[in-house]
């Protein structure tokens, strides 16, 4: 069967364009538009109908093309009715002299490319990943998962779980023998534990952030006065933290949404002052910012130091922001950008629903073998282990599942359907 659809979005565009692939995609174009042989683009006309337009053809034979089969693409005027109506009546006159041609199903280029072997099954689900990003952090995590960093790290993950697994067989083993012990109870549950940490982070869980919020969290932390509620505020370009010039106005974290300069999507908090001497106990941070004014020295720790109120005391060194005239607000967002970059943004990994639940029930058994081996045998040793080596092994076949094995007829529907028509 060929297939044929628009491959460009909705909406008006100077180019727009129309993918074909199978085995009758050159007869099915012929008799309206110039196909070259080999792999080449030209430009072309295409009459069908009473339409007679510009075209650019771009001709890409099986099997060294995206879904694996002969693949031609059709540059055009970018109206999406246009397009449609081209689409339309290329199938009708097809059928009209017998091709096996018809409209692609939601996904079909990318499911074909899959069946041909042309992508793995993670990059078929990137493909759905990139064409929804709506940040430009989206879109990197997004790369970052075609290019191999879910399974790269999925698979350490997975060898660490399964060392664990190994331990815990062997124990049931030597069950005949006394006083052996391979692996106890405790270090058993803290190698799990050191698993399900891992799984935690490829959700991309930060510190209050819920399972789906992979944004980096940026806070602003110093001494009470140093102007965080300022900051804060200018950076967000609305007044949503109370400011005054008595101390500890800020009595709870403000956590907000933010776009930084180049598109980049981080949660940004705004804390309660730290008085000098007084225990910090805030958890970390991918970003700590620590403002302080002018005329103080930057405490010794690591985190971008920004000085604060610069419209009213000239910094000699670092960077002096205000809040009130914008200065230095645009090198700021700079730092921000590199700090999240350096500490978060090449480790997110972008997940799909299908991914994401998948992780979800590998933990839900890991915290299950741990729970189930709580409490050591009589000899310091793992406690049910049949039942914790199941869960373990129900844990490692979800991850397998996210990309190595071939997920049921039914998931492989649902991951397909939920892509654009085109694509």
């Amino acid at each position: 069967m060929t297939i044929i659809a628009v491959g460009s979005g909705h909406g008006s565009a100077p180019v727009g364009l129309v993918r074909c692939s199978g085995p009758d995609v050159r007869a099915l174009l012929a008799p309206h538009v110039a196909v070259p042989e080999g792999r080449q683009v030209i430009a072309a006309r295409l009459q069908i109908d009473t339409m007679n337009l510009p075209c650019t053809v771009l001709c890409m034979p099986g099997p060294r093309s995206y879904t694996g089969e002969d693949v031609v693409e059709l540059l055009l005027p970018g109206n999406s009715l246009l397009l449609e109506r081209i689409v339309a009546a290329l199938v009708n006159t097809g059928v009209v002299r017998g091709l096996a041609v018809a409209h692609a199903a939601p996904g079909e280029f990318t499911f074909r490319a899959w069946q041909a072997g042309t992508l793995q099954f993670h990059e078929a689900e990137s493909v759905m990943q990139l064409v929804h990003a709506a940040s430009a952090a989206d879109l990197q995590a997004a790369h970052r998962t075609a290019d191999g960093e879910l399974v790269r790290r999925v698979g350490e993950v997975s060898q660490h779980l399964a060392m664990v697994l190994a331990l815990v067989e062997a124990g049931i083993d030597f069950a005949d023998e006394e006083d052996v012990v391979l692996v106890t109870a405790e270090d058993m549950a803290a190698r799990v534990g050191q698993v399900m940490a891992a799984l935690d982070a490829m959700q991309g869980r930060t510190t209050g952030a819920t399972a789906d919020d992979d944004r980096p969290t940026v806070r602003l932390r110093g001494v009470p006065s140093a102007g965080k509620s300022t900051l804060f505020n200018a950076m967000l370009g609305r007044h949503r933290a109370v400011t005054m010039e008595t101390h500890h106005t800020t009595r709870d974290e403000l956590v907000e949404p933010h776009t930084l300069r180049d598109g980049r999507a981080i949660r940004l908090v705004d804390s309660p002052g730290i008085t000098k001497g007084e225990d910090d106990s805030l958890a970390s941070a991918d970003v700590d910012i620590w403002c302080v004014p002018p005329d103080e020295d930057p405490p010794p720790q690591p985190a971008i130091v920004v000085h604060t109120k610069s419209d009213v005391k000239a910094v000699r060194n670092g960077v002096g922001v205000s809040a009130h005239t914008g200065d230095g607000m645009d090198a700021l967002d700079a730092l921000i950008s590199a700090a999240v970059d350096a500490s978060h943004g090449r480790t997110v990994v972008a997940l799909s629903q299908r991914q994401r639940s998948l992780v979800q029930t590998a933990i839900d058994h890991c915290e299950r073998a741990q729970q189930m081996a709580g409490q050591a045998n009589a000899i310091g040793g793992v406690a049910q282990e049949e039942l914790v080596a199941a869960n373990l092994r129900a844990a490692l076949d979800a991850l397998g599942a996210i990309a190595g094995d071939v997920p049921p007829d039914d998931v492989l529907g649902l991951v397909f359907s939920s892509f654009c028509i085109g694509k």
